[in-house]
């Protein structure tokens, strides 16, 4: 056993640990609530311990080269690592000796158990900091959780169930897709929907819009515009006599209609009432050259702007299955996930209606022809599979909405390319050849370019990432990327180089949360797909974002909690920041008297401020909320010393 004296340590600084700690843990033991400190486990090349074998070193504020501790064989039980979701924060219980006067001996106690649902891992240095709204399938309540995976405020609901998306408005609420238990229609396929609902921050329905008939059913998808209206997927159902007449060949089709997909835009009147301003609608843009006889005949290779109506790959009444929209402010277009045809597809959503339906108008001067495709040049005879770039997609969005030209994300698509391999998956970015007016750039007879994405994420075991469907993608201001895979109930965040750096695992199985240390059993805690929000978004700007709970049972309530520490940046050579772990203080030395301070939390909101009063003055921070914060002197023009508060 090896032990270090905490005295020794703690007679500067407190408790101190050097950038990025592997393991912190307080617990309780004997019925005492026991700090651990000074815990922070180094390979001997330097790199933090990941379960592998030691020896292993801790590194101190009082011996920064560290001290050999033990080896991994003899004091930390094996680590289960599942596959790529490796559990970089590992957690160690210290145990104290039985003298009161003696420190932790470290290494003899016991390897807490791997999380196994909600948060796995946070790297607080490189996440991007926000809030992800998480709507877990199969039940009707939505989460706001912020990077350590608690609760800061949620929608409950009993009367409806989840139908797919979500998103958080400007005015603090948010709008979902929603359906009623055991609701009838004619229209039924994946992802089938109901109503599009809003609700303020109180949980007070605003708006319930349902659109469902004999003839139309909403799916997948509903996302918001700027002007306050919503723009819903839909199917629409089309006879096989109508699907002739279009020029389909109807034989061995085996279904009495087909259900191609359309759009509207829905401008809110009442509580439960709408106008539809705009529509756009596949059936308008068809090509075929099966029957000359029939309606949109003509050469499907010259004409790739078109939809080839014969071109099904799913022998489905649900013939597109489009599951995903977003919008894009700056060129007033449109990009749309169409699975069943391995592509994503852009529509100029300038037009008028009438424009939408035709061929000509609007800004592309195109009407609803299709602007750009990308994924599957088979789709329109310009490749062969060798071509093929996306496999039964979902989750497309543009990276960056808000990007100018010039931006070098301005146009980019990323995607959730959901088949990519034997039972794999991969988060895509297309660098699409648009230019500053909207235009893209096409040469007939071949391809869209480019030939290939232009960023890649692959699990490094392929297979450890794989959702046959659902999934989304969304890239962050920081350039990182948040990704849902869906049926895995696996939220995760990756930087540019593809390193892991936050993972959480959904807790809700079957609708119902569960304790921690369990493990999903199947897929049965599946998410359609997630968004994170900076603090500053205008719905999260003034309100109450503190910790209320956690989603799943039973949770590690410190697993992202670490002994309050000091981030070394360029303070003034007379300014220093300590901290007194025992006392829970965190005290400036050196700042004047009569300077102001201040302690922000997460969200940049003032927590706790005063006046410097003394050369040496204490700061009491034992009524915080546990977490980061930030703590900055008015004389300090950088950007202040993060510290963390643990219970």
């Amino acid at each position: 056993m090896y032990s270090v004296s905490s005295q020794s340590v703690n007679a500067k600084w407190g408790v101190l640990l050097y950038t990025k700690p592997i393991a912190t843990q307080a617990s309780t033991i004997n019925g005492q609530n026991q700090r651990a400190s000074l815990i922070a486990l180094f390979s001997l090349s330097g790199s933090f311990a990941d379960g592998g074998a030691g020896p292993f070193f801790l590194r101190t504020a009082a011996n920064e080269r560290g001290s050999a501790v033990c080896e991994a064989r003899h004091c930390l039980a094996p680590v289960t690592f599942r596959g790529s979701k490796r559990e970089h924060i590992m957690k160690v219980l210290a145990r104290p000796i039985l003298s009161a006067t003696t420190s932790f001996i470290l290494c003899a106690g016991v390897l807490r158990a791997q999380n196994t649902v909600g948060l796995l891992q946070y790297d607080q240095n490189t996440s991007y900091e926000g809030y992800t709204l998480y709507y877990p399938t199969q039940q009707s309540s939505a989460y706001l959780l912020n990077n350590c995976g608690q609760v800061v405020h949620a929608w409950p609901d009993s009367l409806l169930n989840a139908s797919n998306s979500m998103r958080l408005m400007n005015d603090g609420g948010i709008q979902r897709c929603a359906i009623a238990p055991n609701v009838q229609s004619l229209i039924f396929a994946g992802g089938a929907g109901q109503y599009v609902q809003r609700k303020d921050w109180n949980n007070n329905i605003t708006w319930l819009y349902e659109y469902n008939n004999a003839s139309v059913r909403m799916h997948h998808d509903a996302c918001l515009l700027p002007n306050g209206n919503t723009l819903i997927v839909a199917w629409e159902s089309k006879t096989i006599l109508e699907a002739w007449q279009a020029g389909r060949d109807t034989a061995g089709f085996g279904f009495q209609a087909v259900w191609p997909d359309h759009l509207i835009e829905v401008e809110p009147t009442g509580a439960t009432t709408g106008n539809i301003v705009w529509e756009w609608h596949a059936w308008d843009h068809l090509v075929q050259d099966f029957n000359p006889l029939a309606n949109n005949y003509g050469v499907v290779e010259d004409n790739a702007q078109l939809i080839d109506i014969n071109y099904d790959e799913a022998l489905n009444p649900d013939w597109m299955h489009v599951n995903y929209v977003e919008y894009n402010p700056v060129l007033d277009q449109i990009v749309i996930s169409v699975p069943h045809f391995n592509e994503l597809w852009v529509i100029d959503h300038s037009t008028t209606t009438a424009e939408a339906a035709s061929h000509a108008g609007g800004n592309s001067g195109r009407g609803g022809d299709l602007l750009y495709r990308w994924g599957n040049p088979q789709a329109y005879r310009q490749g062969t599979i060798a071509d093929k770039r996306l496999f039964f997609n979902h989750g497309t969005a543009w990276a960056k909405a808000d990007a100018l030209p010039g931006d070098p994300d301005f146009g980019r698509i990323i995607v959730f390319n959901n088949r990519l391999g034997n039972a794999s998956s991969a988060v895509d970015i297309v660098n699409t050849p648009v230019d500053a007016n909207g235009d893209y750039t096409y040469q007939q007879g071949t391809p869209f370019g480019p030939p290939s994405h232009s960023w890649r994420y692959e699990a490094p075991v392929p297979t450890d990432f794989f959702s046959g469907g659902l999934g989304n993608a969304q890239m962050q201001p920081n350039g990182n990327v948040l990704v849902c895979s869906g049926r895995q109930g696996w939220l995760f965040e990756v930087d540019p180089l593809g390193n892991m750096v936050w993972q959480y695992e959904s807790p809700v199985v079957n609708g119902n949360p569960v304790a921690q240390y369990t493990m999903p059993p199947g897929t049965g805690n599946q998410v359609f797909h997630v968004n994170r929000y900076p603090a500053d978004h205008p719905g999260l700007v003034g309100q109450v974002l503190n910790p209320i709970g956690y989603v799943e049972l039973n949770p590690d309530t410190l697993f992202c909690s670490m002994p309050m520490t000091v981030e070394p940046v360029e303070l003034p050579a007379q300014v220093q920041l300590l901290t007194n772990v025992v006392s829970d203080q965190v005290v400036v030395i050196g700042a004047g008297m009569g300077t102001p301070y201040a302690v922000l939390d997460r969200s940049g909101r003032a927590v706790l401020s005063g006046t410097i009063v003394s050369g040496q003055q204490e700061i009491a921070v034992r009524a915080l909320t546990p977490g980061l914060y930030v703590l900055k002197v008015a004389d300090v023009e950088q950007r202040g010393q993060k510290f963390v508060v643990v219970r």
